[in-house]
């Protein structure tokens, strides 16, 4: 594997000014699946002026968002296929659909998140709920974009932590993608150093 490269991004103006450290580096499946596990076990999690958004970056099929509308403890918030209105048919036979989905019950994290990782890009967002319009509706008109970050980075307690679960310049396949701001809760940060 590759070494580890953490920086800290206080003083760098390239990023948004509540952004305190970003990283990625190489991580084995193991690695996210220990990360939303604890993650899940926080009770901040289910805050009511937070909210926790996973969002599956595309390369899903239609039936992977309607299956998880069945499940309790979480709300699909939004998904749709990454083909513009000319190409959706295609949809029908390749997987393209990206979503975003709440969880309510902290218990279904890791479920929700390590099923949208499948051979794909997903993102753990968690922030102040007074955003979660703008986020959304960016994500909807944007598609994946770093403007929904950028949303997400106006709180300066935002946590985001994505997994790129087919990157193929990585030696594991997985890269872990970690943003998260200055007055982040620790037990977040906590997790990310255990």
């Amino acid at each position: 594997m590759r070494e580890i490269v953490i920086k800290s991004i206080e003083n760098d103006r390239k990023h948004h000014k509540n952004a305190k450290k970003e990283y990625s580096k190489e991580v084995q499946e193991s690695r996210y699946r220990y990360v939303t596990e604890k993650i899940s076990n926080l009770s901040l999690i289910n805050n009511q002026n937070k909210i926790c958004l996973i969002f599956g970056m595309g390369k899903h099929p239609k039936s992977t968002y309607r299956e998880l509308e069945k499940l309790s403890g979480i709300r699909v918030v939004w998904y749709d296929s990454l083909f513009s209105k000319w190409l959706k048919p295609v949809s029908f036979f390749i997987a393209s659909y990206e979503g975003l989905v709440e969880i309510t019950d902290r218990e279904k994290l890791p479920l929700v998140f390590n099923r949208l990782a499948n051979m794909s890009m997903v993102g753990l967002y968690y922030f102040s709920r007074d955003l979660e319009n703008k986020f959304v509706e960016t994500i909807k008109k944007e598609k994946y974009s770093s403007y929904g970050d950028t949303i997400v980075q106006e709180d300066p307690e935002y946590f985001i932590y994505q997994i790129d679960a087919d990157n193929v310049e990585s030696s594991t396949g997985i890269y872990e993608i970690v943003s998260y701001g200055q007055n982040c809760p620790r037990e977040l940060v906590d997790i990310l150093y255990t």
